[in-house]
């Protein structure tokens, strides 16, 4: 298990790394993350795709390759379709609000989904 997790992160830090180079930004560069859409709503059984985008101190938009992960408590309330990648889609399970973490490199920011009836 641990040689997985390993591969994991050292594959994730291989594609910000080559990412954040092919643009002539290194990955020191991006100061916050900003997600699309900006209102985090979804009905239960229904999914809401999330886009990351890295961003400079100046505001100037990066791709970057993040990891995600949703809070384990409120995994009862909604699921991610997979773990890393700009982009993902989260789907509501039940109402309430749902923590999702998005990471790349030393940044990260914590999303609030809220999911209806």
């Amino acid at each position: 298990m641990k040689k997985i997790f390993t591969c994991f992160v050292v594959t994730i830090l291989f594609f910000i790394i080559n990412n954040c180079a092919s643009a002539g930004i290194k990955a020191s560069d991006i100061a916050r993350i900003k997600v699309l859409p900006e209102v985090l709503k979804v009905k239960v059984g229904k999914s809401i795709e999330l886009i990351a985008v890295g961003l400079t101190k100046d505001e100037k938009e990066i791709d970057i390759y993040p990891a995600w992960e949703v809070n384990e408590k409120d995994v009862k309330i909604g699921i991610i379709n997979k773990t890393t990648g700009n982009k993902i889609k989260f789907t509501g399970k039940s109402p309430g609000v749902a923590r999702v973490i998005v990471t790349t490199g030393n940044i990260a920011r914590q999303l609030k989904i809220t999911v209806t009836k």
